[in-house]
């Protein structure tokens, strides 16, 4: 082939190359775009609220993302949250106008605990301000997020009390019927009863409400599987692989049957009840797999005239321990870092072997300060 012929073809392979390079660069970055568009992020410090959103410029407020996940006009169903404190000025909904026939809504984390770089102090802490008597009809609640779809997920998040000890707190709730699928994760409840209350944890009516990897310390309640949606036991709830710390009421109440209620590999300690019941539900559940110690009551039925002891074959045990004491990891001194297995049990006490907590993997060990 003469010269000036390979100069010409050679030229055309390369045009052809290079047109088809930034194709498939262009679809790549469309792409990332895509999957970008589904997702908002919040930094309660560096973010404004004037912002796309985006990783780089994210909105300060969980608000100002609620409500763009409400908007029928884009694909947003996932918040996000940078580390800092968040504090709710009101309750949220969190709804949308979107089909979640297929999809969900989430607000998490955006380092979530089994990440290498994660540590205590990396989780998003969210603090209600809400004032009492935005629930006319519960004139003493505060709620920081009520769920109203159905396919909603909360991931890696820690839940401060609310600083009147003279209100219930909700940070969770589900009232809605006829919704399902509601997913709490690798999150920690942290209350105090004298300074920052929390009166329960989770509060949801109906079906599919699953606790997976959470710890709730000191909060008056852990959970409420309230009120029946429809006619016929509740189905599809569970609570699994949680931690279950000081509750001054009630650690688990299932106030209406269960036909398939999963409760398995949890630790529950030093609180006033394991769990309680309302007084018509006669169904049994089965405990496996689990710790159970230090608690003044193991299982009662709320009734008009007071609380009573539960129904014999109300709760029956599968492989749990009842003996034993339990020690959680605290902070050592204030001028430390806070150990990254905050809350959990210290290596080689009771429990420390469960996997119980907010890690999906075993986590590593540092300090040695106990509270049990």
């Amino acid at each position: 082939m003469k010269p000036h012929l390979k100069r010409h073809f050679a030229f055309k392979f390369f045009s052809f190359n290079s047109k088809v390079s930034f194709f498939f660069t262009i679809l790549l970055a469309l792409a990332n775009a895509a999957l970008a568009a589904d997702v908002v992020y919040v930094d309660s410090i560096s973010g404004n609220d004037n912002n796309p959103g985006t990783e780089m410029k994210p909105f300060e407020t969980i608000a100002k993302a609620i409500e763009v996940v409400g908007l029928a006009k884009n694909d947003v169903l996932t918040i996000k949250l940078n580390p800092g404190i968040h504090v709710l000025h009101s309750h949220q909904k969190v709804a949308t106008q979107k089909d979640l026939k297929i999809r969900r809504i989430t607000i998490e984390a955006s380092i979530l605990p089994d990440s290498s770089d994660w540590n205590p102090e990396k989780m998003p802490v969210i603090v209600s301000s809400a004032p009492k008597g935005e629930f006319p009809e519960k004139e003493r609640w505060v709620v920081a997020f009520l769920v109203e779809e159905s396919h909603v997920s909360f991931r890696g998040l820690k839940f401060l009390g609310y600083a009147y000890p003279n209100t219930q707190y909700f940070p969770i709730v589900r009232r809605k019927m006829g919704i399902s699928d509601l997913s709490v994760e690798q999150s920690m409840f942290v209350a105090d009863a004298q300074s920052s209350v929390i009166q329960v944890g989770v509060l949801a009516h109906g079906n599919g409400i699953s606790v997976d990897h959470c710890i709730f310390y000191k909060a008056n309640n852990a959970i409420v599987y309230y009120l029946l949606d429809g006619e016929g036991p509740k189905s599809g709830n569970r609570f699994t692989n949680s931690i279950v710390y000081g509750a001054s009421e009630a650690a688990i109440w299932t106030s209406f049957p269960d036909k398939d209620f999963e409760f398995a590999n949890n630790l529950v300690a030093n609180g006033n009840t394991f769990w309680k019941r309302f007084y018509k539900n006669d169904a049994s559940y089965l405990v496996r797999d689990s710790i159970v110690v230090g608690n003044q009551e193991y299982h009662l039925s709320m009734t008009d005239n007071g609380d009573k002891p539960g129904p014999k074959d109300g709760l029956v045990d599968k492989n749990v321990i009842h003996e034993g004491s339990v020690s959680l990891r605290i902070l050592e001194n204030v001028f430390g870092s806070i150990p990254r297995d905050y809350l959990h049990p210290i290596k080689g006490t009771l429990g420390a072997d469960l996997g119980a907590g907010i890690f999906n993997a075993p986590v590593a060990v540092t300090s040695s300060s106990a509270e049990g």
